[in-house]
């Protein structure tokens, strides 16, 4: 006989425990599929497979929305602020531009919405799973099915003989892959890009590859980088330095994405560590003095995805899922906690005027709330991947007048730099900067 759940969730990554917290602090009875191990969840570095080198840029706003869900005071101590933001081009031929963008928290302070707040956080990887799954295990309402995954939904399953009342009509059955059952009101992919439940609920995605490849590592560094970020466009991609805490290492530590064209991207992954950091090294620079590798590499093909549609009945697509973009403006996470943002919400309604939450007008409202700001950010960032990598000598004078046009713009200037904090009109309550 079929257990029941209110909310099932698949996929216990970072959005997928964060929507399963949410969804328990709006009241529901919910359950994560996740098909990793619980000792593996706890000690990725256990399993190649899950063990993640990335770190995450955390939007101000998004902080906010996790301090509101509690779990902000465990994350403090490994969060690093963002106080400035520098935009530069590059190429190998002309080298670096003269025009450059230059954003600053300082100037922001004390002009709302801010609240001197910093533009965000970095945080790695590793401690955001490791802390939200401490707290997804602590939260009542709350539980994670280790070591399986969702095998099938049925979204209209049959009457149960048993059950007198067709209560299960209003539900979807949900088989596992160790044959259990559960019914329940909704079902939220947070199963990734390349969704098995959306494809089996037959929801299109426009998806591409990019020919590129994400060479992920972290340095040590002689001089403390002061929580600046740095993101230099090149024609094959771009190369951003994170700033990171460290311990004995703090303030002298940061993050590297470096993206390449895949087949270069590959050639770099394969040299030996020696090799590799002297052309790390000049792509770096010196100011922050000499440098050397904190991190084994790591390398990511980088695709495009956004689903046609975000829901159907008893089903929404959250996170990867329903979004996923290209990386060179660190969203992709962010977008995710908006998306949590406004479930949380839409749930709090549906609780408080005792609706269904697996209704499809009820979902249509996540989907309003949501897919023009993640289409709008996906939009953006692979427009900007395409607009950099054109060597177009007239382009590039045009790139580079309106880099230096928004610069010297207080106002476009600011417009800019609330959106990299996540303010924007219209957004959740739950992510407002206090």
């Amino acid at each position: 006989m079929a257990k029941q759940a209110d909310i099932i969730i698949a996929g216990g990554g970072l959005n997928g425990l964060i929507a399963g917290m949410v969804a328990a602090k709006a009241g529901y009875k919910t359950l994560i599929v996740e098909p990793q191990s619980a000792i593996v969840m706890q000690n990725p570095q256990l399993d190649a497979t899950v063990k993640d080198g990335r770190a995450s840029t955390i939007a101000a706003t998004s902080f906010a929305l996790l301090k509101r869900m509690g779990l902000a005071d465990d994350l403090a101590p490994h969060a690093q602020r963002i106080n400035d933001i520098r935009v530069t081009e590059a190429d190998p031929l002309w080298g670096v531009s003269p025009f450059f963008l230059h954003f600053s928290a300082d100037k922001l302070a004390k002009k709302k919405p801010t609240n001197d707040e910093p533009f965000g956080y970095v945080i790695e990887n590793t401690i955001l799973r490791h802390i939200f799954y401490a707290h997804a295990n602590k939260c009542d309402n709350l539980q994670i099915l280790h070591g399986v995954s969702v095998a099938q939904v049925d979204f209209t399953p049959k009457t149960d003989a048993n059950n007198n009342d067709g209560k299960n009509q209003q539900q979807a059955l949900v088989t596992l892959d160790n044959e259990a059952q559960y019914l329940t009101t909704l079902i939220i992919a947070c199963d990734g890009r390349n969704s098995k439940i959306r494809g089996q609920a037959g929801i299109d995605a426009m998806q591409w590859h990019y020919k590129q490849k994400a060479i992920i590592t972290a340095v040590h560094h002689e001089r403390k980088h002061g929580g600046v970020a740095v993101e230099q466009f090149h024609p094959s991609g771009a190369f951003a330095i994170l700033p990171l805490c460290g311990d004995e290492h703090s303030e002298q530590k940061s993050a590297i994405v470096w993206i390449e064209r895949s087949e270069t991207a590959d050639r770099l992954n394969q040299l030996d560590e020696a090799h590799f950091l002297l052309l790390l090294k000049e792509k770096f620079g010196d100011f922050l003095g000499d440098i050397a590798l904190a991190a084994p590499r790591q390398c990511y093909p980088l695709s495009f995805s956004h689903a046609k549609k975000y829901y159907q009945h008893r089903l929404l697509l959250l996170g990867d899922s329903a979004h996923a973009i290209h990386p060179l403006a660190g969203q992709g996470l962010n977008l995710g906690l908006r998306d949590s943002a406004v479930l949380w919400d839409m749930l709090e309604k549906c609780r408080r005027l005792g609706l269904d939450i697996g209704r499809t007008e009820n979902l249509h409202d996540f989907e309003r709330g949501r897919k023009a700001d993640n289409h709008a950010v996906a939009a953006m960032t692979d427009l900007l991947n395409r607009l950099f990598a054109n060597r177009i000598p007239p382009l590039r004078f045009l790139r580079q007048l309106g880099m230096h046009a928004v610069n010297k713009t207080p106002p476009l200037k600011n417009f800019f730099a609330y959106r990299a904090m996540g303010v924007k009109k219209g957004m959740s309550d739950k992510m407002r900067l206090d």
